[in-house]
């Protein structure tokens, strides 16, 4: 059905109905509905319903059509407008492919007794707490609030949801019975930090919440993170807490996975760099063959292991055996230029063996400034040479 068709067919409805949009705006009315509220049609549509409702109703009012949106409910309101006419109207929501739809049908009723007023606000509040736990039911993790204890260590809590039990155990009359029960199922190495952490947040000083291990009734710890907000009263005091606690466990576990691997990894990887980058001691000479390609890793690790044997050793001489080397580019034959004037610094001499001929023109056009390093055809000749 178009939108043509259904306001036409709403405003010629002999009843007062209307349809609206999730947020309450009218999208069409009958005139019935127009004379119910005391305004031409055509200032209805467009207009919010929750608009129209007196100051004195509009949180109760408020109230009712969230849990007629969200819930997807149907739900009777009953409201004050303008000179104190009291109105009664029937919301149906309806959700379909276009999204959500609801329709009003409203008439004016007697004012009722201020008793019965009570009962609405009675009803509404337990309509909107119904509400409040069929979302907050939903949610994998704790809800809870309760009021700012003058001291963190003796607080206190107001509301749990049943995710509690799920996560801990721990029922909710054991929660709300003890004073400090929170406090006491943390990790003892983790209270301390995850008050002062709390506290810092009363003060405004820090946004996220503490991470820590909760005792659950079986004894194991679980792994949780917090995110709190704090209300205050005019004054800035904080008067009241709300958090959500999300269970974390498997995300530190995951972590440590990753951490074990990763020292694994880098246990691994220092081990190849020692089999890469070997240096051998023979008589008064210190020789470090390289071979393959000679990334900058490579080169740093292969520079550091030859200069810690230069000083722990007494060796006069260092080779750099190039024999496995068939190719340099420019950081590679900086990074061998680098460890022979090292190594020259430390009081040896420092020469270079095995010396492809591609290796030799690229030294050259790289114009690396080779300065007294010395080269030899062979190991040999190096080790023989004075």
């Amino acid at each position: 059905m178009t939108s043509d068709i259904a306001e036409s067919l709403v405003r010629r409805c002999p009843v007062a109905l209307s349809l609206h949009a999730e947020r309450g705006h009218f999208q069409a009315a009958s005139d019935e509905c127009a004379r119910v509220f005391a305004r031409p049609r055509e200032q209805l549509v467009g207009a919010s319903l929750l608009a129209l409702v007196d100051e004195r109703d509009r949180d109760r009012v408020q109230a009712a059509w969230d849990a007629a949106t969200l819930a997807d409910r149907d739900v009777t309101l009953r409201y004050r407008v303008a000179d104190d006419v009291w109105i009664e109207t029937d919301v149906r929501a309806h959700t379909d492919a276009d999204g959500l739809a609801l329709a009003c049908a409203s008439r004016r009723v007697a004012a009722p007794s201020s008793a019965e007023v009570d009962a609405l606000e009675r009803e509404t509040l337990a309509l909107a707490r119904c509400h409040r736990d069929a979302l907050v039911g939903m949610l994998p993790a704790l809800v809870w609030f309760g009021p700012v204890a003058p001291d963190l260590r003796s607080y206190k809590l107001s509301y749990l949801n049943d995710y509690l039990f799920d996560l801990t155990g721990w029922t909710r009359q054991e929660w709300f019975g003890t004073p400090g029960f929170w406090r006491d199922l943390i990790h003892p190495d983790d209270r301390d930090a995850t008050l002062a952490a709390t506290e810092q947040m009363m003060r405004g000083e820090r946004s996220t919440g503490p991470q820590y291990r909760l005792r659950a009734r079986d004894g194991r710890y679980i792994w949780v993170r917090s995110a709190i907000h704090i209300e205050r009263d005019a004054a800035g005091v904080p008067v009241r807490m709300y958090g959500i606690t999300l269970d974390v466990t498997e995300f530190v576990a995951a972590r440590e996975r990753s951490e074990a691997l990763l020292r694994e990894l880098e246990d691994k990887t220092r081990g190849l760099l020692e089999l890469s980058a070997p240096v051998i001691p023979l008589g008064d000479a210190l020789i470090l063959p390289l071979i393959g390609v000679l990334d900058p890793v490579r080169a740093a690790h292969a520079s550091t292991t030859l200069l810690r044997a230069v000083h722990e050793s007494r060796a006069r001489r260092v080779i750099i055996d190039l024999t496995g080397v068939r190719a340099l580019d420019h950081e590679s034959a900086a990074a061998i230029t680098r460890m022979a004037t090292a190594a020259r610094l430390l009081g040896v001499t420092a020469s270079l063996t095995g010396v492809h001929v591609e290796v030799a023109r690229r030294l050259l056009e790289l114009g690396q400034p080779l300065g007294e390093l010395k080269s030899h055809l062979s190991l040999a000749a190096a080790l023989h040479a004075t």
